[in-house]
């Protein structure tokens, strides 16, 4: 079938660098599904792609990112909060052990005077997966640097905490101010503070613009310039207080329209990370990837139970009723082909929570998608038409989900059910992640039976979430397709 892509537009531009029985599916070592229906990270010097944030385009830095308009000159208050703010900003790079060639950079602020940073976790992703080939260090807008040591992780809210390793700890360093939560209000002037494309440490005066709609995650919106190397700079008030963390950019067509991760979330990484801060000593890569565990297993959940505990909400689709994700989470879009020269009418309808969490340049875990399409004969006759039915749902990518580094290969279950008086052909595909144990793809494809002159073709995919709680979703998302009352 002819259903639009799963991406909205928004990009992250990276681094610098019932009882239906529908069966029990898959036990063992399961693969992760492919698109059904027809289906960015730090500066980098790969490109980085992604959905993270609201925005989904991280502004770590990217060669392959498009910078964002050009910030206006800065007023005096600019001019006076990075005067007063720049000792405490700084560049992180993240290096390659050996060659100390850079890989990626962003930016980062201290928070407390024995040199502890926030910075994003897009930004020192590559010290968790690959802490043997790469190391981080600090420059100081002086120029001073030194080495950097990773204490703590957020992957859900894309933050990080990493210290400077000296010996003995410095007391020193000026730190900054954490402005009380909520203390926006829309139209308030804020200030994003970052090495903007590795060119040089930058602020950017804009506005705070409340919080995006549909988003499991709060951000603020900044109408403001960002670029690829400012994430994991402070976004500051005009009083010179941290309100939050640059994190993304919606996409290349859009202009000024950035995000922050709330104040909040810092907080309470900090207060989570307490005894490895006290300790002062690096987190072991175990416990990282435990973490990383942990709070993706959080994730799903929340982004599950944002689904609703009782039945999928449905909506009108042609003669049938199909589920679709809430409102206040999903961008839903429609659309209505009626060629004759096609001989037959398509309705579709498709509506994706953007909730992905970034894990690396190529890894993103964590969205729903919903796919509805509803074809009509004009003037195809039974054969032609089944025949039809029959090659789109062949054209699914979910029979060719090969096995790679970080998925095991896709394997399937078929079913053919009655819902009521309506007879469904079920398919259910998984796919397990490699590194992320107890962590699944899931695909569900729904193709009714019932008319020789139409049907519906319908697919929910689930990245990212635990086995049996995807089942469950997966018998909740058939058994609320339904036909139409006549």
């Amino acid at each position: 079938m002819t259903a639009r892509s799963g991406e909205t537009g928004r990009h992250r531009p990276g681094r610098v660098s019932a009882s239906v029985a529908i069966g029990t599916v898959l036990a063992c070592a399961l693969g992760s599904p492919v698109s059904v229906l027809a289906q960015a990270a730090p500066t980098s010097p790969n490109p980085a792609a992604a959905s993270s944030a609201p925005g989904a385009g991280a502004i770590g830095s990217s060669a392959t990112a498009t910078p964002a308009a050009a910030p206006l000159p800065p007023s005096s208050t600019a001019r006076s909060i990075y005067e007063q703010q720049k000792d405490k900003l700084l560049q992180v790079r993240v290096l390659v052990a050996g060659s100390e060639s850079q890989a990626s950079a962003g930016s980062a602020f201290v928070v407390r005077a024995d040199g502890l940073l926030v910075t994003n976790y897009h930004v020192v992703s590559q010290l968790v997966h690959e802490p043997d080939r790469y190391h981080a260090e600090f420059v100081r807008t002086d120029g001073r640097k030194g080495r950097l040591l990773l204490l703590a992780i957020d992957v859900q809210h894309d933050l990080a905490l990493v210290k400077v390793d000296s010996s003995p700890a410095a007391t020193d360093w000026p730190v900054v101010n954490l402005a009380p939560d909520d203390s926006l209000r829309q139209g308030d002037k804020v200030f994003s503070l970052g090495n903007p494309l590795d060119l040089g440490f930058a602020i950017s005066e804009g506005t705070f613009n409340g919080f995006p709609e549909r988003s499991l995650y709060p951000h603020l919106l900044f109408t403001g310039a960002m670029n690829p190397g400012v994430s994991g700079g402070p976004a500051l008030d005009d009083a010179g207080r941290v309100v939050g963390v640059n994190v993304a950019g919606y996409g290349r067509n859009a202009e000024l329209t950035n995000f922050q991760v709330p104040v909040r979330h810092v907080r309470e990484l900090l207060q989570r990370a307490a005894p490895r801060i006290a300790a002062g000593k690096a987190a072991s890569n175990a416990e990282l990837k435990a973490d990383m565990r942990q709070q993706l297993m959080a994730h799903q959940q929340l982004m599950l139970d944002g689904l609703g505990s009782a039945q999928w909400p449905t909506q009108a689709l042609g003669p049938y009723r199909v589920p679709v994700i809430p409102a206040t989470l999903a961008r839903c879009w429609g659309d209505v082909s009626n060629s004759d020269v096609k001989n037959y009418r398509l309705e579709s309808s498709r509506c994706a929570l953007e909730s992905s969490r970034y894990i690396t340049p190529s890894l993103h875990v964590g969205s729903v998608t919903t796919q509805h399409e509803v074809v009509t004969s004009l003037k195809l006759g039974a054969f032609r038409f089944a025949h039809l039915r029959s090659r789109s749902l062949g054209n699914e990518a979910m029979r060719v989900g090969s096995q790679n580094r970080e998925r095991t290969a896709t394997r399937c279950q078929e079913s053919f059910v009655q819902q009521g008086t309506l007879p469904l052909r079920v398919i259910i595909c998984a796919r397990a992640y490699r590194k992320l144990e107890g962590l699944y793809d899931i695909s569900t494809t729904v193709v009714t039976l019932d008319s020789d002159d139409h049907g519906l073709e319908s697919a929910l995919h689930l990245r990212g979430v635990d086995h049996a709680r995807g089942l469950q979703e997966s018998r909740r998302f058939v058994q609320a397709i339904a036909r139409q009352a006549r």
